[in-house]
């Protein structure tokens, strides 16, 4: 039980009907203090140790009332009552409001621990959001460029494809050419050569002839020889050309 309480109470003697003018002041004092003595210890014996340090209203709020009670007996009334400070010899109460104090400092403590906590989850929580996304941006950037060179390959292997097909057909067509005019030429060698034969069996025939027709029968087979010489080389020559064209 608490053995000391402090409290501050202020009083004012009533001038109306009740009050007794005939009590001295120091009267009025001792019996006031001994009337809010003896409601404290009635109050305080009332409550647990406990109760009376963890509510302190409740403690006022029952002084208040007993002690206004009594003092109206003896002309005076309650203005105002406060507890200041409250003790007992055994420490009890200051352990409980060391106790209190340590609880509030451990709560505190712990409060502040798991607020840290959850900042630090939220941290991790937030680095490990921002690493799936830089993760799966650069997932996306890697896959743009892996379509983007797929795409750049396909051109490229297109565009080799259509150039090996445009020098195969230049190819072709320079083979042709070629074999078209070493067959053009093969003709007009054919010709000639025919030709030569030609003359060669006119020149024969011309041996043939009668010794008395040689002059004349050999101005003919010459002219004719010459002419048709001229014809076939023109003809090779144009057959030539056709054949370059």
């Amino acid at each position: 039980m608490a053995e000391c309480a402090r409290l501050e109470i202020v009083c004012a003697r009533k001038g109306t009907e009740g009050s007794n003018p005939s009590l001295s002041a120091s009267f009025l004092a001792r019996d006031s203090r001994e009337i809010i003595t003896g409601q404290m210890r009635v109050v305080i014996a009332s409550m647990t140790i406990e109760q009376i340090n963890s509510d302190r209203e409740k403690l006022i709020g029952l002084i208040t009332q007993g002690v206004d009670v009594e003092l109206r007996k003896v002309g005076l009334h309650l203005i105002n009552c406060n507890i200041t400070d409250i003790t007992d010899a055994s420490g009890y109460i200051d352990a409980l409001g060391k106790e209190a104090a340590a609880k509030a400092i451990n709560d505190a403590n712990v409060k502040v621990a798991q607020e840290n906590q959850r900042g630090a989850i939220g941290q991790a929580e937030a680095e490990r959001e921002q690493a799936i996304r830089v993760a799966e941006a650069q997932a996306a950037a890697a896959i743009g460029r892996n379509k983007a060179q797929q795409t750049i390959l396909a051109s490229q292997a297109e565009l080799a494809e259509r150039k090996a097909e445009a020098d195969k057909r230049a190819e072709i067509a320079a083979k042709t050419a070629k074999a078209q005019a070493d067959q053009a030429a093969f003709n007009a060698e054919k010709i000639t050569q025919d030709a030569r034969l030609a003359r060669d069996e006119s020149f024969a025939r011309a041996d043939r002839v009668a010794q008395a027709n040689v002059d004349k029968e050999q101005v003919r087979v010459d002219a004719e020889a010459k002419a048709q010489m001229v014809r076939i080389e023109a003809e090779g020559r144009a057959n030539a050309i056709r054949a370059q064209a």
